[in-house]
């Protein structure tokens, strides 16, 4: 993968608990449903600074 210079990483899905470190820095993530293997790590990817959001669709159904 390369980047830009100055490029912002982003991610879909968080991943597992405990996945956060893995990850890296990301400055959004994108949660495609509602299930703890998508969304385990999207608090602390968010106390380190991004912005998660949850899909209309996956809010709607669960």
């Amino acid at each position: 993968m390369t980047a830009r210079p100055g490029a912002q990483a982003g991610a879909i899905d968080s991943g597992t608990a405990g996945a956060a470190a893995e990850i890296g820095e990301v400055r959004r993530i994108v949660l495609t449903h509602w299930h703890e293997d998508h969304t385990g790590s999207a608090a602390s990817l968010a106390v380190l600074g991004a912005a998660a959001a949850l899909r209309v669709a996956a809010a709607a159904t669960g």
